[in-house]
């Protein structure tokens, strides 16, 4: 079977990068082409060898593209004009690899510093553009960055890119499948809960307390403390690190809040208090602790405590002076006590 045009330049261009390696041994080798003999070792005579391969080349490709053009003027120029054939420049730029074959085998890790024009070959090049064919040994000249990293990369040696996030691991994506599954489960099970046929049920809630609504929402109320317990270490750490953001930026010229008090805050330390939004009871326990002093059961600074105040002695002087105050406006005699 007679092979093409094409297909010759290929099976020709793959004899000479066979005799190009093989002249680095042996410079005395030849390649016959046309009739004549090129030694491959000398640049000159190949390029003169590569000039004639491509110059045939060239003239067979002008040939099939002027018989396709013929054979569409004999049938009276009916249809579309055929396109001419593109040249194949992959077999060509291996032509001009063959030329330039000192210059892309170079070794020299620092080519593109010590060479005015430097010329790389596809790995070479796929190296320094992509990052790949990374060499396994080390040093400084082991491994090339691709161009990309210049976007990212600052001068004082930080990578300033958009951070990748990790995968999880087969026992973290076990773990979250766990609790996924969990979670789903209860959705089901109080979702066929409420779907179900329900007994038709009158309540009231006027009146109830606190301790009645903990024991109707048990497990609702069970669930919130528990997500508490997760989140207020990251509710913690968030709120210092938002503190210490806003430190770290108030020699800015654009600052929304007030530096004095950001300043101000040295000593930091912080607290999350969660409260449902249930009732306390307090008007009955207020109730119970009248009684209790009345009966003589419980002291003022006992039942003050009871009830969450703080300084029981501040409380009991304000009291104090408030009940004095009322004394004296009621005072008929309006007496006056007059320092001298």
């Amino acid at each position: 079977m007679a092979l093409t045009y094409t297909e010759k330049l290929a099976a020709t261009v793959s004899e000479l990068e066979t005799a190009v390696k093989q002249s680095k041994s042996d410079t005395g080798i030849r390649f016959t082409y046309g009739g004549a003999e090129y030694i491959v070792s000398d640049r000159e005579e190949r390029m003169a060898l590569v000039k004639c391969i491509a110059d045939d080349y060239v003239v067979a490709h002008a040939e099939v593209n002027q018989r396709n053009l013929d054979k569409w003027i004999e049938k009276g120029c009916k249809g579309e004009r055929p396109l001419s054939l593109p040249l194949n420049n992959v077999v060509l730029d291996r032509l001009a690899d063959a030329i330039l074959n000192e210059e892309i085998t170079d070794p020299d890790p620092y080519k593109v510093m010590h060479t005015e024009y430097p010329f790389l070959s596809e790995v070479q090049l796929a190296r320094r553009r992509e990052g790949l064919h990374q060499g396994k040994r080390e040093g400084v000249a082991a491994r090339e960055v691709r161009f990309e990293a210049a976007h990212s990369m600052a001068v004082d040696g930080r990578n300033y890119a958009l951070p990748v996030r990790r995968e999880r691991t087969d026992k973290e994506n076990a773990f979250i499948d766990d609790v996924a599954i969990s979670k789903n489960k209860q959705r089901k099970d109080a979702y066929e809960e409420f779907t179900s046929v329900q007994p038709v049920q009158e309540l009231n809630f006027g009146g109830l307390n606190g301790d009645a609504l903990h024991v109707l929402f048990q497990s609702i109320i069970q669930e919130t403390e528990e997500h508490w317990l997760e989140w207020q270490d990251a509710l913690q750490e968030l709120h210092e690190k938002s503190i210490r953001y806003l430190q770290a930026r108030l020699d800015r010229a654009v600052f929304a809040y007030d530096k004095t008090l950001i300043q101000s805050i040295t000593d930091y330390s912080n607290e999350i208090k969660f409260v449902l939004p249930l009732p306390d009871n307090r008007k009955s326990l207020v109730e119970l602790l009248t009684e209790e002093t009345a009966s003589g059961f419980e002291s003022i600074a006992g039942a003050m405590r009871r009830l969450g105040v703080e300084n029981v002695a501040a409380k009991k002087a304000e009291i104090a002076e408030e009940t004095a105050e009322r004394r004296a406006e009621t005072d008929p005699y309006q007496e006056r006590q007059v320092v001298t």
